[in-house]
């Protein structure tokens, strides 16, 4: 069960540098693909073998909201970890991510 996970935690890693790479261009079609390519792994996650996605997304002008969802039980709602500077510098973490405006976009 461990290697699946970690096979899991493989294709994060690689899907997740595209995936950034994706949304410096914006390009919308592309950014779908990306985010219907996690939520078909994340559906295939087991207790045994979770996927969790750790990303950067648009908050503000200036600040990027570090966002994680985690399969299974994390499909609609990531949860808002914290706020920083698009190239990860000045993070403010929250203590309750749960309880953050940004938690449920």
């Amino acid at each position: 069960a461990r290697t699946a996970g970690i096979s899991n935690l493989a294709a994060l890693a690689g899907c997740n540098a595209g995936y950034a790479a994706l949304r410096s261009g914006r390009p919308a079609a592309a950014e779908a693909l990306a985010r219907q390519a996690m939520n078909d792994a994340g559906a295939r996650a087991t207790p045994d073998a979770p996927l969790a996605w750790l990303r950067m997304e648009h908050a503000t002008e200036n600040r990027a909201a570090l966002q994680l969802n985690y399969w299974p039980g994390g499909e609609q709602k990531p949860e808002v970890l914290a706020h920083c500077h698009y190239h990860g510098l000045g993070i403010e973490w929250f203590a309750d991510a749960s309880q953050h405006e940004d938690a449920h976009r």
